[in-house]
């Protein structure tokens, strides 16, 4: 048994280290567009960040359906069946193409959707600008999901990586040319993020194109040697289970949409602190998402093999190695947060609003790497239906009422504003990864004393 645990940490931490840089790569680029931003402006700050929580839970419900793909693909990898893994990746592409014509449609005509909240005209004209030029790169970033879902579930988490690090550094030249206004160009401020960033997705999902066709990584069979046209059947089959993780993150990201919204009547000061600490959240929450990741992986593979010993003995290293990274996050977070919250802003109202907020963050994000965590393992057994039931009931039962309680109204306390809506967050995510654990382990058990063969 510690050979076998020993190996299986090593297994993990392979696959999960390239995985969390792809991770803390694609937020970085958000955080990127956030500090240039808000180095030009607290309005294009603020308008940037109300943009990119309008635009988040729609691109997450649509990458929510390309990670169904993954544990798809790892367990037909890890059956040899490599025909199915490629019909299973055109399946998800023309999924891809049907969620960004819908997207861009929204985003297109986003004007119309701002005007029903009271926010400044001025942030509303960055918002509504950030968004339809970013519209210009949703296609290629559902592309790109599809081909990372699939490189990921046959365990070559290389070219993602490789991918989000030229990303990234586009994004940061074109940032600076586009929201400063240099080489020429003018000064767009807030909306030139949005420019920047769509342009950045092509650039990835050109690279993993080029990527898939050119390396040798992939001799087992040759992608864009095949074409699968629609299959309803198959489509809708990949949908039921990737549409559990489209709505688990939409209802997340559209909690944090809400928050956000709510909070604006406060103004940019208050929307910005808000903003600023969710991004730090998620940056945080990268060093486990590695981990997230390489458990469905890993589960998928070995439910491939016929080996669901070893998919739980999997599940259960990999939840606490979660809980550790979370732990370390944390505390990091805590005695660091007034350098961090300097680092995205030089208003010192925005600063000191942000520090106080990640003091309550940091419990956050101890209990946010449980959850995840237990939720990817989760996704390589393909159960993806009661994880999604457990969030709305954590969340949109507990947390936002609550936070909402706390932080808009004088029944429980005298309001706290942003501050109420992040302690409503915590109690609810605690919760939440409560259930998900006792979910895990009812799941992986049935599994083992189910299938036919128990071997290591």
């Amino acid at each position: 048994m510690p050979h076998l645990l020993k190996q299986e940490i090593n297994a993990l931490a392979r696959l999960s280290g390239p995985i969390t840089m792809t991770f803390l790569l694609q937020i970085a680029a958000g955080v990127l567009d956030t500090i240039m931003s808000g180095h030009y402006s607290a309005k294009d700050l603020a308008g940037v960040s109300i943009g990119s929580n309008i635009l988040l839970p729609m691109l997450l419900a649509s990458v929510g359906l390309a990670m169904g793909l993954v544990p798809i693909v790892a367990q037909a990898n890890g059956a040899k069946h490599y025909k199915q893994v490629f019909r299973a990746v055109y399946q998800a592409f023309w999924i891809a193409v049907i969620s960004s014509a819908v997207i861009c449609v929204v985003l297109i005509n986003i004007e119309s959707f701002l005007f029903l909240f009271d926010i400044n005209k001025q942030i509303r004209r960055v918002t509504s600008g950030y968004l339809q030029a970013i519209c210009f790169g949703i296609p290629a970033l559902l592309v790109y999901s599809v081909l990372r879902s699939y490189t990921e579930g046959l365990s070559l988490t290389r070219p993602a990586l490789l991918a989000g690090i030229i990303s990234l550094i586009a994004n940061a030249a074109l940032n600076y040319i586009l929201i400063y206004g240099k080489l020429g160009f003018p000064a767009l401020g807030g909306v030139g993020c949005g420019w920047a960033t769509a342009v950045a997705y092509w650039i990835s999902c050109i690279f993993m194109v080029c990527y898939i066709i050119f390396s040798r990584s992939f001799s087992a069979g040759y992608l864009f040697g095949h074409f699968f046209s629609p299959n309803w059947i198959q489509i809708q089959e990949q949908i039921k289970l990737g549409l559990p993780i489209s709505i688990k993150f939409l209802i997340q990201a559209g909690a944090f949409t809400l928050i956000t919204l709510s909070l604006s009547r406060y103004g940019a000061t208050v929307v910005a602190a808000h903003h600023i600490t969710a991004n730090i959240a998620v940056l945080a929450s990268a060093f486990w998402a590695g981990i997230t990741q390489a458990l469905t992986i890993r589960v998928g593979h070995f439910l491939g093999l016929n080996r669901p010993s070893a998919a739980r003995l999997s599940a259960c290293i990999g939840v606490c190695l979660g809980a550790i990274y979370g732990v370390v996050g944390a505390i990091g977070l805590f005695y660091l947060a007034t350098p961090v919250a300097a680092l995205y802003t030089s208003d010192i109202a925005i600063r000191s609003l942000t520090v106080e907020l990640l003091s309550i963050g940091a419990l956050y994000l101890m209990v946010a790497s449980i959850h995840d965590v237990s939720a990817g393992a989760l996704r390589g057994y393909k159960d993806t239906k009661v994880p999604l039931l457990l969030v709305i009931f954590s969340l949109w039962v507990i947390s936002l009422p609550l936070g909402y309680s706390l932080g808009m109204t004088n029944v429980i306390v005298q309001a706290w504003g942003a501050k109420g809506f992040w302690a409503g967050l915590l109690v609810g995510m605690s919760i939440a990864a409560l259930l998900m654990i006792n979910r895990l382990r009812r799941v992986s058990n049935r599994v083992v004393h189910s299938m036919p063969y128990n071997i290591f």
